[in-house]
């Protein structure tokens, strides 16, 4: 059965879903899941800002940088303001 428009969820919900609730059902929420001083550091910045852009756009986003355990993975200049 395909999803219906009443069982969508929020730009938020799904951010949530991948970061602090995600972190909390593994229980390692003191370590991960937000961008804080002495957490791990693991986070992805899009070219869009996920919490506006509409799910097509977000969907074919650049993904401007990547930083796993405080070290960058990827970064692109492509897409950046001034390129």
């Amino acid at each position: 059965m395909p999803i219906q428009p009443d069982q969508a969820i929020t730009a938020l919900m799904a951010l949530e879903g991948y970061t602090t609730h995600a972190a909390w059902s593994v229980g390692e929420q003191a370590e991960v899941g937000t961008i804080e001083v002495g957490k791990r550091a693991d986070l992805t910045a899009f070219a869009v800002d996920p919490m506006l852009a509409p799910p097509d756009e977000l969907v074919d986003a650049s993904i401007m940088l990547t930083v796993s355990e405080g070290a960058i993975t990827h970064e692109s200049l492509v897409g950046a303001a001034g390129s």
